[in-house]
């Protein structure tokens, strides 16, 4: 990976967290049934913070890069909001189930869906799911939990170009609605 790549690909989940910090704040002025269909309350405490993937995932640094740099800005500007330390685990949530998930939110059926198998036994507030599979990037609240889910598809191209790209083009049109 090049020095470029891997300032792109910081940029990126840089997007990914802003998406992550709008999100309770777009819920509130959106309605449930356009953006967000079980209108997840915005988090009265320190999230806790895992990141599912392989050990040695070069996407692991960034996404500590990432929280690092937001829990910076967030100091900076004064907010009381804090995002919890990052613990890494060598779990996988199923590269089927996540790519099942993404084509459900570019679908608009994101509310017909469930969480993948084993997000619910997860004591976490904010999974992070570094997955080998192709599919879009999202983020996703559920049901019934204040749980959230974002999931990083491989560095490898698809179809869709580059596999975080629609990252950080949804933080800026969904807080445009």
């Amino acid at each position: 990976m090049t020095a470029n790549t891997v300032e792109i690909s910081r940029k990126q989940l840089r997007g990914l967290l802003i998406f992550l910090l709008l999100l309770p704040g777009c819920s509130q002025a959106a309605g449930p049934a356009t953006l967000f269909p079980y209108r997840a309350r915005g988090w009265d405490k320190i999230p806790s913070i895992v990141v599912l993937g392989q050990e040695g995932d070069s996407r692991n640094q960034l996404v500590a890069d990432a929280v690092d740099f937001w829990s910076q800005q967030l100091t900076e500007i004064g907010s009381g909001f804090r995002l919890g330390p990052v613990k890494f685990v060598s779990e996988i949530l199923a590269a089927t189930e996540l790519a099942a998930l993404s084509q459900a939110m570019l679908d608009g059926q994101r509310a017909l869906v469930g969480p993948p198998s084993g997000f619910m036994q997860m004591k976490e507030d904010l999974i992070i799911a570094l997955s080998d599979g192709a599919f879009v990037s999202f983020a996703m609240s559920f049901q019934n939990t204040d749980k959230r889910l974002i999931a990083i598809p491989s560095f490898m191209p698809s179809r869709f170009g580059s596999p975080m790209s629609v990252v950080t083009s949804w933080p800026t049109s969904w807080a445009m609605r």
